[in-house]
């Protein structure tokens, strides 16, 4: 077996470690379950079972909601508030394309764009809006809708 190589614990096949998932912990620093075996197991256990399926969405909202205050925090320089008016309610707040585009931005990304600005290290271009702010925005600069 070459080192580029692994055996799926769940299918048996004999893949390329890029279809493993990292795992630090682990000798080879891979995985033992492919990532499509991961993926189908996943699926299984979201639909047929209803807890893991709750713990499952909390643990994610939990670490989308911190994302998202770690990049309004870096877009708004420690002050959590619309970039316009000073609103600070969390709820209320999301990232703005400076420029406009943000539409056709998202699509091409295809990803979370909170990560997405995180693993970018967070570019220049972008604003701290409430919401209100972001549709004055929208409406003086006619970004309705996005092309697709």
């Amino acid at each position: 077996m070459c080192k580029a190589e692994k055996k799926c614990t769940h299918c048996k096949r004999l893949l390329e470690l890029k279809d493993f998932h990292r795992k630090s912990s682990t000798n080879d620093g891979h995985r033992s379950i492919c990532k499509e075996c991961r993926k189908t197991n996943h699926k299984n256990l979201m639909v047929e079972n209803s807890e893991y399926r709750k713990a499952h969405l909390k643990r994610q909202s939990r670490y989308t909601e911190k994302n998202k205050e770690i990049v309004m925090s870096n877009y708004s320089n420690g002050a959590m508030c619309c970039s316009h008016c000073g609103y600070d309610n969390m709820l209320a707040l999301s990232i703005d394309h400076v420029n406009g585009g943000g539409c056709k931005h998202r699509q091409e990304i295809n990803k979370n764009f909170y990560s997405w600005l995180r693993k970018n290290g967070f570019p220049e271009g972008y604003q701290v809006l409430c919401m209100n702010c972001q549709f004055v925005k929208r409406h003086k600069n006619n970004e309705w809708h996005c092309n697709r």
